[in-house]
């Protein structure tokens, strides 16, 4: 479900920094239980040619399949909005990763941190 200000009382429950963010994440899709939304895609970096999605599922409703088809909606919107949409995740998020694949979508970066434990005496 398209989510706008018509509608952002959806968000309050689960992602009500996105309702305070809203014009700025538009397109934001949801998939919506009742009067809540559980799984959300909008924009977390957008340009003129590309916008990056965020996405994210309250935990008692992730392995459901929502956050693919609120990905994929949210993907839709983009291209017919002509940009680009792009999907980035960390290289140890495997949950994100699985709705890549199923979306069919191609890694075209990886984040990759060191953390340098020093010895202590």
């Amino acid at each position: 479900m398209f989510i706008d200000q018509s509608n952002a009382d959806l968000l309050e429950t689960y992602f009500s920094e996105i309702k305070s963010e809203l014009e700025e994440r538009l397109p934001v899709i949801g998939c919506v239980i009742g009067d809540t939304a559980v799984s959300v895609c909008c924009s977390a970096r957008t340009s003129a040619k590309a916008a990056e999605a965020s996405l994210s599922t309250a935990s008692d409703f992730r392995g459901r399949g929502l956050a693919a088809k609120a990905a994929a909606r949210w993907g839709w919107e983009i291209r017919r909005l002509g940009r680009i949409p792009l999907y980035s995740t960390a290289w140890d998020n495997l949950s994100s990763q699985r709705i890549a694949r199923k979306l069919d979508l191609y890694q075209y970066g990886t984040d990759f941190h060191i953390t340098i434990q020093r010895n202590r005496l």
